[in-house]
């Protein structure tokens, strides 16, 4: 596209998430029409700090950038593209550009749900995040997060595991490798959904980026649910941006309302989010919209009962007895398959040396990845690189705390 070097040289000149940009160019027809206006410092209401940055950002920067991005992969969506998700159009300051590892072209026809919470998330966190992505994965709800540690890893995962789609929205370049030990999950994410950003290639993640992305979680989503948060989780500043989109909240009930932990949930509850105890309760707030979506994976037929006739649409689509029934037949047929955690006839002769020894080590046990890696005496990438595609493989299981067992 011709003036995709204007859009780039745009969220150069300002800075990404840069609410100025849409300011001072909403009175030109097209992009290329504000960049010469900027250049030749024709535009009335330019500050001198700015004035300053657009002299010294030129155009064959971005041309680099187009050109990296060309070469490794990496997709560029400008605001006018047809591919840019509609959601984020209709949000305050959306991005200029987009970088984009995979496809997001799903996106806008989806139930799409953010999920954040904890980076350190308690056991329960963990069980009840795994529980309840999974569940959404199954009948194909695309999960939104941040691909942080924690909460995020473990939506991301629960995604890959279950055949759905997922994004994960970057602070930083999608190139960048942070956190070290997603990097293996990224490659995995991008082949099965996006992974993007709206800063360049090669841009580190600072703690005021982080704020800036979670808009476009929330943007991305119909609603946002929050697994586990503190009065100081950055969880509440997406679940803010959720707010001011007109998004919905959903919120994971405290195990111990004494518990900081849960302070955050605990004040989104009192101000009316979305309890959640079941999946189900998520699917409920999207089903007259989306149920075809939904319906395209059998299973989901299990819990819903669709209405006869237009006369019992006022009327609960689910039927409580035979949701019951269906939940409680569904947990005995777990309860009577093994864990695969259990099973002592894995297949390890796939592994790498590295992946062995991590199974050796784990026999019996559960360790703290600090310890894996000293016994290992490898670097800490390699090792979290190498536990993170265990992890996929479900060979392993990530634990609260930063534990692994079998």
């Amino acid at each position: 596209m011709d003036t995709l070097k204007y859009w780039v040289w745009l969220a150069l000149a300002f800075g990404a998430a840069n609410h100025r940009v849409w300011e001072l160019t909403i009175e030109f027809e097209n992009v290329e029409s504000a960049y010469k206006a900027l250049k030749t410092n024709n535009l009335k209401g330019v500050t001198e700090k700015e004035k300053q940055s657009i002299k010294t950002t030129h155009i064959e920067q971005a041309e680099k950038i187009i050109e990296y991005c060309n070469n490794n992969q990496i997709s560029i969506i400008s605001y006018e593209d047809e591919s840019y998700p509609a959601r984020l159009r209709e949000i305050y300051n959306p991005p200029v550009v987009l970088y984009c590892y995979g496809d997001l072209s799903f996106v806008d026809n989806s139930i799409a749900l953010g999920v954040v919470g904890a980076r350190e998330p308690s056991d329960y966190g963990v069980n009840v995040a795994e529980n309840i992505c999974s569940e959404l994965a199954r009948v194909g709800t695309v999960l939104v997060s941040g691909f942080a540690y924690g909460i995020d890893s473990i939506a991301h995962k629960c995604a890959l595991v279950n055949h759905s789609k997922t994004i994960a929205v970057l602070a930083g370049g999608v190139d960048y490798d942070y956190p070290v030990e997603n990097a293996k999950l990224k490659k995995i994410l991008a082949k099965n959904g996006a992974v993007i950003s709206e800063y360049p290639p090669g841009t580190k993640p600072f703690f005021e980026f982080f704020r800036q992305r979670n808009r476009l979680i929330s943007a991305l989503s119909l609603g946002v649910l929050i697994i586990e948060a503190s009065s100081k989780s950055g969880s509440l500043n997406t679940a803010s941006h959720a707010l001011q989109q007109g998004k919905d909240i959903f919120c994971i009930p405290p195990h111990d309302i004494f518990d900081e932990k849960y302070s955050g949930v605990i004040s989104l509850l009192r101000d009316g989010a979305i309890p959640v105890f079941s999946h189900l309760d998520i699917l409920y707030e999207y089903y007259d919209n989306y149920s075809h979506k939904l319906k395209e994976n059998k299973m989901f037929e299990n819990y819903l009962i669709t209405p006869s006739n237009k006369s019992e649409q006022k009327q609960d689509i689910f039927n409580k007895d035979d949701f019951t029934k269906s939940i409680i037949k569904e947990k005995a047929e777990k309860n009577t398959k093994p864990d695969a955690h259990q099973k002592t006839h894995n297949d390890y002769s796939h592994l790498s040396e590295v992946q062995s020894k991590i199974i050796e080590l784990l026999k019996d046990k559960t360790l703290l990845v600090d310890d894996i890696i000293c016994e290992l005496q490898l670097d800490v990438s390699v090792v979290l690189m190498e536990l993170t595609e265990l992890e996929l493989n479900g060979l392993i299981k990530s634990l609260a705390g930063k534990r692994y067992s079998l």
